[in-house]
Parts: C-alpha cells; sequence; structure tokens
C-alpha cells in the first residue's frame, strides 16, 4: 500500500500514532468518520467513508469594516472578529473596489505625490492595459488628469446637459481613438501648466502641438475626406490656448479654418451641436476680450442655405437678465429647514442694485453695436428681491456658519457695491444718447494671462497730494477674495453670482483706469479685464448647454456695464 512520508494533520494535532495510508489513514477511517483526512504540503484527500467537507479558510484578508472605519486592530477571525463580538456589532469583511485603488494611484502618480518613477502597468501588471492612440509616456496619466479635473470641472459636479458634461464623455472617447484630436487635448493641459508654472517653449507642449497640426494638414489634404468630430475638436484644442496667452492672430485664423470647415460637408448630429457650442464659446470668449462683435454659428448657418444669415448673440437678450438670475436662485428656497446661503446685508446689497437698474428703465433702450439689449423690468429685478430679502430674515443663514459661505458673501457685496457706484457714477455723468462704436484694438500677444486669479495686488504708497481710489482698493479687495473660494462651491451654491461678480469687477477695470495714478500702466489693466472675463469660464461650462444662454446674458451685462463706465 502507498504512504505518505508524514503523518497526516488530525492524527499529528492529537498526537496519535498514525500509519500514513493512503487515501486515509486507519484511524481516520475507523474512528474520525466525520472529519477528512488530509496530510500537508500534499493534495487534499478526503476519508472515503466520511462526508465531503471543505476546508474553510479560518481568517479574512484584511480587517474588517468596523475597524477600518475606527482605526482599530482587527484579528480577522472569521465569521466576526473579537472586537465586533465584543461591542455586539455586525462584522462584515469586503475588499477595496479595483477602481478605487487605481484612481488612488493614479492621482498619487500624476501629482507626484509618489517618490518612485512607476508606471501604472508595473504596479498593477497585465490587467490594467490603456491603449493610447499614440506613443505611451510616463507624463499622459497626469495631463489627461489635469485636463478632466482642472481645464474642465468635473461631470459629477457639472450639469447632465452641460458642455463640461459633453467634454468629459464624447470629447473624450473620440479622443482615446484618435491621434489628432488626442495629441490636441494633451496639448491644452500641458499648455495650461507651463502658463500656471511660468514655464516657456517647454519641449512637451511644443511637440504635441506640432503633432496635432501635422496629423491635422495630412488628414485636409485627402482628396475625399469628410469633415467629422475629431477634426473639428482638433482646431477647437489648438485655438483654445491661443485666447490663454492672447494670441488674437492665431485665434481668428483657427476660427476662419473652423468655419471653413463647417461650410463644408460634415457629419450632423447631437455631438455636433456641442461642437458648434464649444466654437461659439471661443468665437464669444475672444469677443468679449477684445470688446468686439461676433457672429452665432448655429445649424442653419453653417448650412448649405445661403439665404440663412448669422444671428446676433446679443439680439434681445437683457443686461439686467443675469442680475435677475442671482435673485431669483436666492428668493427659490427648496427645502425650508436648509439654511439661505446669503445673509441679509447682501441679500440688501443686491436689492440696492437692483432699485440702480430700475431707475434705468426710464431711458430710452441702449443699442450696444449689433443688438439692442435693455434693461429688465423693474417689477421683475425688485419682486424677486423683496422675495429673497423676506426668504433671508425669517430663516437662518449659511454665511454666519461656514468660512466658504462668508467669502461668497463679501464678494457678491463688494462686486454689488462695485456696480452700484458705477451707475450712480454714470447717472451723475450723463449717458450719451448712442454708445462709441465697438473696440477694434487687438490683445497683447505672447502674454499669458493666467484665468484663475491668485495675485494679490500692492497697494502703492500714495502721496498726500494723490486722492485715494475706492474703486481700485475694492476690485483689489475683490481679487484677494475671490480665490478663496473653488469652482466647486461656486457652482453648488451660486454659479450665477460668480459669473456676475466677476464681469462686474471686469468692467470696473475699465472705469479704475480712467481714474488711476500715472504710475499705473495700461498692461495692467488689460490683464486685469482679461483675467476677470476667463476667471467663470469653467463654470459657464459647467452650466451652460450649447445655446450658451448663460454666457450672452453674462456678455450683454459686461457690455452695457463697460459701456456705462465709458459714457
Amino acid at each position: 500500500m502507498q504512504c505518505a512520508p508524514v503523518a497526516c494533520v488530525p492524527c499529528r494535532q492529537k498526537k496519535r500514532k498514525c500509519d500514513r495510508l493512503l487515501p486515509a489513514c486507519s484511524r481516520c477511517s475507523s474512528v474520525r468518520t466525520n472529519e477528512p483526512c488530509w496530510y500537508k504540503n500534499r493534495c487534499r484527500l478526503i476519508c472515503p467513508v466520511g462526508p465531503d467537507v471543505a476546508r474553510q479558510p479560518t481568517k479574512a484578508k484584511m480587517s474588517c469594516e468596523q475597524c477600518r472605519s475606527q482605526k482599530r486592530a482587527c484579528n480577522r477571525v472569521l465569521p466576526s472578529c473579537t472586537r465586533c463580538q465584543s461591542l455586539s456589532k455586525e462584522c462584515v469583511y469586503g475588499t477595496i473596489p479595483a477602481h478605487k485603488r487605481i484612481a488612488k494611484s493614479s492621482y498619487q502618480i500624476s501629482t507626484g505625490d509618489s517618490n518612485t518613477k512607476t508606471n501604472l502597468r508595473t504596479i498593477y501588471g497585465p490587467e490594467i492595459c490603456i491603449d493610447y492612440p499614440v506613443r505611451d509616456s510616463k507624463y499622459i496619466p497626469g495631463l489627461l488628469h489635469h485636463f478632466c479635473s482642472v481645464l474642465v470641472i468635473p461631470a459629477t459636479a457639472a450639469l447632465p446637459n452641460s458642455l463640461a458634461r459633453h467634454v468629459q464623455s464624447i470629447w473624450m472617447r473620440y479622443a482615446m481613438h484618435d491621434p489628432c484630436l488626442f495629441h490636441s487635448t494633451i496639448f491644452s493641459a500641458s499648455a495650461h501648466l507651463d502658463g500656471l508654472f511660468g514655464i516657456a517653449e517647454n519641449p512637451r507642449t511644443i511637440y504635441h502641438q506640432l503633432q496635432a497640426v501635422k496629423l491635422l494638414r495630412e488628414r485636409l489634404r485627402q482628396p475625399h475626406f469628410r469633415v467629422n468630430y475629431e477634426t473639428v475638436g482638433a482646431v477647437l484644442g489648438l485655438g483654445y490656448f491661443d485666447i490663454l496667452i492672447g494670441n488674437a492672430d492665431g485665434v481668428q485664423a483657427h476660427n476662419q479654418g473652423l468655419i471653413q470647415m463647417l461650410t463644408t460637408k460634415h457629419d450632423q448630429g447631437v455631438e455636433t451641436e456641442a461642437l458648434l457650442g464649444l466654437a461659439n464659446m471661443t468665437h464669444f470668449t475672444l469677443s468679449m476680450v477684445s470688446n468686439t462683435d461676433a457672429l452665432y454659428l448655429s445649424r442653419s448657418t453653417i448650412s448649405c442655405d445661403k439665404s440663412s444669415h448669422p444671428a446676433n448673440p446679443l439680439a434681445g437678450i437683457s443686461a439686467a437678465s443675469l442680475l435677475s438670475r442671482v435673485l431669483a436662485r436666492a428668493a427659490a428656497r427648496t427645502d425650508i429647514l436648509a439654511p439661505q446661503l446669503f445673509t441679509p446685508d447682501t441679500v440688501l446689497y443686491l436689492v440696492g442694485t437692483a432699485h440702480v437698474f430700475a431707475q434705468q428703465d426710464a431711458n430710452p433702450p441702449l443699442r450696444v453695436s449689433l443688438a439692442e439689449t435693455t434693461t429688465a423690468a423693474s417689477a421683475t429685478i425688485l419682486t424677486l428681491g423683496a422675495e429673497a430679502l423676506r426668504l433671508t430674515s425669517f430663516f437662518p443663514s449659511l454665511g454666519d456658519q461656514s468660512t466658504t459661505a462668508t467669502n461668497i458673501n463679501t464678494c457678491v457685496q463688494l462686486a454689488a457695491k462695485i456696480c452700484r457706484n458705477l451707475l450712480q457714477r454714470a447717472a451723475r455723468g450723463g449717458p450719451s444718447t448712442s454708445p462709441p462704436p465697438p473696440t477694434t484694438s487687438r490683445i497683447r500677444t505672447r502674454t499669458m494671462v493666467t484665468p484663475i486669479i491668485t495675485t494679490t495686488t500692492t497697494a502703492k504708497p500714495t502721496s498726500s497730494t494723490t486722492k485715494p481710489n475706492p474703486l481700485h482698493d475694492d476690485i483689489s479687495l475683490l481679487k484677494a477674495t475671490l480665490p478663496k473660494i473653488d469652482f466647486i462651491s461656486w457652482l453648488q451654491h451660486a454659479p450665477e453670482a460668480y459669473i456676475w461678480v466677476c464681469f462686474t469687477a471686469a468692467a470696473a477695470t475699465v472705469a479704475a483706469a480712467d481714474c488711476r495714478d500715472e504710475e499705473r500702466s495700461g498692461e495692467s489693466e488689460n490683464d486685469d479685464w482679461t483675467s476677470f472675463i476667463l476667471t467663470p469660464m469653467p463654470v459657464i461650462t459647467a452650466m451652460d448647454s450649447a445655446e450658451l444662454r448663460l454666457m450672452r446674458e453674462g456678455w450683454a451685462y459686461l457690455r452695457w456695464l463697460r459701456w456705462k463706465c465709458e459714457a
């Protein structure tokens, strides 16, 4: 008979003599009929006369959920650990989901938190396989993370039908399969990082830009090429960064090429509508920065029908629509138990600004360039202001309980004070009967303008003969308070107020330049104007759909307020 080299495990545990017979010893076959007979370091052999009972593990691989949440030691005993048994609590063992482990490691590697230069594939092995449409490099995951979390607000915080949600889903899906669009996406993220850290002529950024341009030219040279989503997206990715650096000629060239491509035969669909929205956003942003006019591109505009003409994006939009949105959100109350964001003082500032807007109804309609933009009816904004003031008087306010809410209230109060002072000064000076022609000056080229205002202006010592400028002080205080609030907080609580605050500050820089000291230069004014306009663009992308209604209302308010300052 065949024998095992060592005694079976049950006999060794009981310190009994074992004949080491296979497949089961004599003692286990005759005495221990209810337990299996198995030998260590060999395949488990079940006693033929006993039941087929599988060997169960005695300890879990990791601590239970209760001990991990409380950060306590766990002995990992199955089915319940000793600590949970003593506390009479349910003991649940689980594992960390794979997507959470991958996301954490990807973030650490992309942001430089890890000291080891390791690739994701080295850590997780062949089960994680990311096939990029271009040659893989160790910096690509970090740039993709920056593009999806910094340049564009995450999809979880954006509205379902917004352009940010489209970029996070459809754009990235096409980019992962098309080399040209992928190079353009990586170039936008890398160039934005270079601007934040002050890096000039980064070889990585130049490489992806040249590769995107090369693939785009090769694609356009094809005789039977049909314009598709990937081609239009690559042009938008290359042209967006020119706005940030103030390269007006480059933006104009990209826009003209984009319009020529859209007038040819191209794929139609819902995805094309979102691309047109992104193209219009690029047009409008450039026009707002340069204070010029722009045409609204729609599907009928780029169709083969020559009778259709581009519409004016500001036609029929009221300059007070954005303030009405701010008051409407303050007056809306979905949960009675939830505290209000705005304090009574903030609402009083907004109501005072609404009264100044209401006084503009006595004036004739104001024609701003090609679009007629008038103030809203006084009854509308005054009614919303009264309702918002009533709610903040009876219910508690969140502005006294949270630092973020306090900073938001401070920014809104400063913007309301600036707006009211600008309108009152324009009323005392007497507005002109017709506005001046739109400015045709170009943006200063090759000067990086950071869209997120993170620098605080240092007040220069004034002489005894120089009068202090309260408007300049309010703008400086606003520039110092805005960086303390992140985009997500504005988007969750008061997105319309954020746009209104930034555009009010942008118009105020024009008025502050008129009464500035001789030491202050016009270049600083232009940088402040551009920075305040570019700052709320991520929030607008997370709120607006392809129609860009919110952005056009903000543009109408900005142009009207600037004309008031220059009148």
